[in-house]
C-alpha cells in the first residue's frame, strides 16, 4: 500500500462527497485532508492513486498478528425463536470477530443465507420505501408517489424508519413518526442477546443505498439521544471498504475493514462515536438468477451492482 505520508505531501485540501437531502452523496464538502481518516478516504476512493487493498482487514478469519480474532458463536436456547421468525441459518455458521485495538467493535457473519440476503434487499427496494416512508426523493419534492424503486431506483439514496431523522437540522423528532419494521427490532434484540447488551432496543433506522461509484464521507453518528446504546449495521449486496477512526477526527489510528453481504457490524462503547466513512463499493458478490427464481430481474440486477445498508439505532 502507498504510504500515507506520500499522500499527505501531495494533498493539501480536498472536496469530499457527502450525503445530503437533495443529491444523495454528491454535495461538495470543502475540508482539510490532513486528518488521517480523510487521507485514507481519498486514498481508497481515487482510482488514480492505484490503491492497494492488501491492508483492508478480512474479518472472516483470525489474524493474531493484527489482533483480529474470529470465534464461533455458541448456541443459546434463547436464540431459537429469532432463528425461526427471521429464517436465519444454523448457529454452526455464525462467527463473531473482534479487534484487540477496537473494544466495542463486533462483526457477526454467517447469519443470513444468500436467499435470505436477497429477501432483505427485496424489502429494502420494494417495501421499506413505500406507504409514505420518508426518502431523499420525497423529502425535497423530487418524487412523492408510490412504486419508488421502479420509478426512481437510480436516484434512491436513503429511507428512514421509526424516528425519521431530519437531515437539515441533524435531529430526531421527539416521538416515532413512521412505521418501524418488526424484523428490525428482532435482529437488534438477537444481536444484543449474543453480545450480552442489557436493556437495549431498536426504535429507528436509516437505510442507505450505495450505487457502485458512491461514497459516504467522514462523519460520526451522535444525534441519537441514547449514545450509550449500540449502532447495529446490516450489509447486503456488494461489499464496502469501511474506514473506522477514533472519537476525534485527528486520531491517527484508522482501520480499513471489508464489509460483505450478510455482515452485521456493531459499534458500541468506545467505537460508538468513532469517525467512520465508506470510500469505495467493491463488486464481490454474484447473485444467480437460478438461485433466486422468486426475485424479479430488476431487483436481482440491482443487487449485483449496488450495496444496501441498514443501520439500526436506539434513539430513546
Amino acid at each position: 500500500m502507498k504510504r500515507l505520508s506520500s499522500i499527505e505531501r501531495t494533498v493539501e485540501t480536498k472536496k469530499s462527497h457527502n450525503l445530503d437531502v437533495k443529491n444523495g452523496y454528491d454535495v461538495i464538502d470543502e475540508r482539510n485532508v490532513k486528518s488521517m481518516i480523510r487521507q485514507h478516504f481519498k486514498y481508497y476512493k481515487n482510482d488514480s492513486m492505484n490503491p492497494d487493498f492488501s491492508n483492508v482487514h478480512d474479518l472472516g478469519v483470525s489474524n493474531i498478528e493484527k489482533g483480529i480474532y474470529c470465534n464461533p458463536i455458541k448456541m443459546n436456547d434463547k436464540f431459537e425463536k429469532y432463528i425461526n421468525i427471521l429464517g436465519l441459518t444454523n448457529t454452526s455458521h455464525w462467527t463473531c470477530t473482534t479487534m484487540i485495538n477496537r473494544p466495542g467493535l463486533y462483526i457477526i457473519k454467517g447469519m443470513f443465507s444468500q436467499v435470505k440476503q436477497m429477501e432483505w434487499i427485496n424489502n429494502c427496494l420494494l417495501v421499506y420505501p413505500e406507504n409514505g416512508a420518508i426518502t431523499n426523493l420525497n423529502s425535497n419534492g423530487q418524487y412523492t408517489g408510490d412504486n419508488v424503486f421502479r420509478t426512481n431506483g437510480k436516484k434512491l439514496r436513503w429511507v428512514t424508519k421509526g424516528y425519521d431523522y431530519n437531515w437539515t437540522t441533524k435531529e430526531y423528532p421527539k416521538e416515532q413518526t413512521s412505521h418501524f419494521p418488526k424484523e428490525f427490532s428482532l435482529i437488534f434484540e438477537l444481536v444484543s442477546l449474543i453480545l450480552n447488551f442489557n436493556e437495549t432496543h431498536a426504535d429507528t433506522a436509516i437505510i442507505n443505498y450505495y450505487p457502485r461509484k458512491s461514497t459516504l464521507s467522514v462523519h460520526s453518528d451522535h444525534s441519537e439521544r441514547r449514545l450509550d446504546k449500540p449502532l447495529i449495521s446490516l450489509s447486503f449486496g456488494q461489499s464496502a471498504i469501511f474506514l473506522l477512526g477514533g472519537e476525534s477526527e485527528d486520531d491517527e489510528n484508522v482501520d480499513a475493514l471489508l464489509l460483505s453481504t450478510g455482515d452485521i457490524m456493531v459499534m458500541h462503547e468506545k467505537q460508538r462515536l468513532a469517525y467512520h466513512a465508506v470510500p469505495r463499493i467493491m463488486k464481490t458478490t454474484k447473485f444467480e438468477e437460478k438461485d433466486h427464481k422468486n426475485i424479479e430481474k430488476d431487483v436481482l440486477e440491482y443487487s449485483n451492482n449496488n450495496r444496501v445498508n441498514i443501520t439500526l439505532r436506539q434513539c430513546d
